[in-house]
This record gives C-alpha cells, structure tokens and sequence, in this order.
C-alpha cells in the first residue's frame, strides 16, 4: 500500500485519477456522494469506478466489471466518518 501523505488540495485526487487510468481493475471510494457526484462529472470516464465510501458493499455486490483494487480519497474523512469520531493516530504496514 501507498499513502500520498499531502496538504489540502495538492494534487492527491489527480494523481489518484491518473493512477486509477492506469488501472483497469482499480475503483474509488470517496468521503461522501456529493464529493464522488463532483468527480464522476469531471472524470465521466471513470464515473462507474467512483463511489462513496457508504454505498460500495451495494456497489461491490452489483458490479459487473471485475473490481481488482480500491483506492481511497482523503482516507483521513473516511476513516474518521467510520468510526464518527476524530482518529488520531494510526499505524500501517509498509506492504
């Protein structure tokens, strides 16, 4: 796993797109549906790759195309929306 660890709005969701155009196989999961609807309309050809972090169990579940991998925009209001709570710290292994 690789963590692009950047300020606000320095690029990590462009180079996530780039990445993800890279990558057949890859889908996005997004902080909210606002913010995945915003992407799906500047990126219209990965539209049916991006999706809120709430609705992919449904999404993963009705795909059609094989799903290979997930990469996760702003990880830090996705995981702290899970647990409705501000995470603090984490650990992760390098692999």
């Amino acid at each position: 796993m690789k963590v692009d660890y950047s300020p606000r709005r320095s690029g990590k969701t462009t180079r996530l797109i780039e990445y993800m155009r890279a990558t057949p196989g890859a889908v996005m999961l997004t902080f909210n549906y606002n913010m995945a609807m915003i992407l799906k309309g500047e990126y219209p050809d990965l539209a049916d790759r991006i999706v809120d972090w709430k609705s992919y169990t449904p999404f993963i579940n009705s795909s059609v195309r094989p799903i290979k991998e997930v990469v996760i925009d702003n990880a830090d209001l996705v995981i702290s929306q899970l647990f409705k709570l501000p995470v603090t710290r984490i650990s992760m292994s390098e692999e």
